[in-house]
């Protein structure tokens, strides 16, 4: 049940903003629609996205209400634009100038991370 599965997270989640990293800021990539995207609009007809914007809502408030960190929701737009995966890749590779491909989700979140230091 993804209720189950939110939970999971959430608690999980919470060892590490509780626990030893401490972090001053969390960003959380919230779903975006992607009006023209096939597979966005799969996600949205499905369902998942609403249950990816609830399991983002829960990881939100608790790091609210249980650290000192502030919160920010981003969307893949607020980060990358229109840029296609293989281009965010590569701007990745360049920005920390080695060689490296990471697993999609792990991609997502270094661009992010790199995106809101601006150097993406």
């Amino acid at each position: 049940m993804w209720e189950e599965r939110v939970n999971w997270i959430a608690n999980y989640f919470r060892t590490v903003i509780l626990g030893p990293l401490s972090p001053k800021l969390v960003i959380i990539e919230f779903p975006g629609l992607w009006v023209d995207a096939a597979k966005s609009q799969a996600s949205a007809g499905s369902g998942a996205s609403f249950k990816l914007a609830y399991l983002c809502g829960a990881l939100a408030r608790d790091t609210a209400e249980r650290s000192r960190a502030e919160v920010m929701l981003v969307s893949p737009g607020d980060w990358k634009g229109q840029l296609k995966k293989a281009v965010v890749d590569e701007r990745i590779r360049r920005a920390l100038k080695r060689d490296v491909d990471y697993p999609d989700h792990v991609s997502d979140a270094v661009g992010i991370g790199l995106a809101m230091q601006g150097v993406l």
